[in-house]
């Protein structure tokens, strides 16, 4: 009789940790579903000009991935551009002072 005590004793331990478990599981679905129901709020109130993008979360966030990385890829390109236009820029800069450093100075009589 002990034996079936001791066994009764354990699966209602077991079922006790089961249920607390359960209740730890619950608790992080709602804070999920909490998390989840801001990031829905947020994207439904981006507004995207020009785009004909249903009001599906998903396809909101897939064309915000997209966006951002065709814009790092434009950012890119520009950098180099402006670090090409700078350094032609240094070479005129360069060129005209040895014009002017070449120049007389104007002598008015």
């Amino acid at each position: 009789m002990s034996s079936e005590l001791e066994h009764f004793e354990s699966l209602e331990a077991y079922a006790i940790s089961v249920k607390n478990h359960c209740v730890e599981l619950e608790k992080r679905l709602l804070d999920n579903n909490s998390t989840m129901q801001s990031i829905i709020k947020t994207l439904s109130a981006i507004y995207f000009t020009g785009e004909a993008l249903s009001q599906d979360p998903v396809k909101k966030i897939d064309w915000l991935g997209k966006s951002v990385n065709e814009l790092q890829k434009k950012i890119g390109f520009a950098e180099q551009e402006s670090m090409k236009f700078k350094g032609e820029a240094n070479i005129r800069a360069t060129k005209l002072d040895k014009f002017l450093k070449g120049c007389s100075p104007l002598r008015v009589s």
